[in-house]
């Protein structure tokens, strides 16, 4: 069996038994579910030969740590100008 199927089932059931007393079975397992995810879906999921851990890691880094893109015209001012003006004069000669 896998490791990470082995410490998923401990982690979960281990939470399941020490919140069972306090907060009920139902909640206890809707505690536990998020907290044992991540750790069964590294044993399990891959996604173009990555882990989910590296897959997870690019995933933020991409939404938390990426730059921001600026955009900048590579037209002065005076192109724009001149074309207006010649809109202009296209517009008076119809």
């Amino acid at each position: 069996m896998n490791f990470f199927s082995l410490a998923a089932i401990a982690l979960g059931s281990s939470i399941v038994f020490l919140l069972y007393p306090y907060i009920g079975l139902t909640l206890s397992a809707y505690v536990a579910i998020p907290i044992v995810s991540p750790v069964a879906l590294s044993g399990f999921y891959s996604y173009n030969e990555m882990a989910f851990t590296e897959v997870m890691k690019r995933k933020f880094s991409l939404m938390f740590c990426n730059r921001t893109l600026t955009y900048r015209s590579t037209e002065h001012e005076r192109v724009i100008e001149d074309y207006q003006k010649g809109q202009k004069k296209r517009s008076n000669k119809d």
